[in-house]
């Protein structure tokens, strides 16, 4: 199935999901994120915060765990530009103040920007992913342009309601790929990409 059909579909999909369950499964990898990553002190870790009303995974709770098991990590949340589709990542603590967006999706209302390069684990929203780890995300591009600014080595991680789909068949060569996925029934792990001869 090609992009557009998939964010349909998995947009159904989540929208017959009760807040009940929502909440059960965003608690449940939330713990899995901690228990299954190790993100060493002074690293720094971006996290996406949700759309809750699309019922996106509740990332609250993730953070909420994040501090109590690493304290020392460093979190970050991002701020995004309608107006030129891209985006930054700001310090996101106990006392950052959040602002919604027209959209209803909450951002740190100030602080200063965090440099894509300093970043080492990064949380990414999607609908619906692949075996390959590629992703389906709103189509805006916001992520794949962010993390074309990141090092190579920042390690991708995502949030899914629902296991991979065999294969987006429009993927293409500006779509980055996830490292990892979580969801309700394992992690999935996703190999590197065979570097072309």
């Amino acid at each position: 199935m090609n992009k557009r059909e998939l964010r349909r579909l998995f947009l159904e999909k989540r929208k017959s999901l009760s807040d009940d369950e929502a909440r059960a499964v965003s608690r449940q990898l939330a713990g899995r994120f901690v228990h299954t990553f190790n993100p060493q002190p002074g690293q720094c870790l971006h996290v996406y915060l949700p759309l809750l009303r699309q019922r996106e995974i509740d990332t609250f709770l993730l953070v909420e765990q994040v501090r109590a098991f690493y304290p020392h990590v460093r979190i970050v949340a991002p701020r995004a530009d309608v107006a030129t589709l891209g985006m930054e990542s700001y310090p996101f603590d106990e006392t950052t103040e959040l602002a919604l967006t027209q959209w209803g999706i909450p951002e740190p209302a100030g602080g200063e920007p965090v440099a894509p390069e300093a970043i080492d684990w990064m949380v990414v929203p999607l609908l619906a992913c692949d075996a390959r780890g590629y992703r389906v995300g709103y189509g805006k591009g916001f992520y794949d342009r962010y993390l074309a600014r990141c090092r190579p080595d920042v390690r991708k991680v995502g949030l899914a309601y629902f296991d991979p789909v065999p294969e987006i068949t429009d993927a293409g060569p500006h779509d980055v790929r996830l490292d990892y996925c979580l969801t309700p029934g394992r992690v999935w792990e996703f190999p590197p990409a065979p570097i072309p001869l």
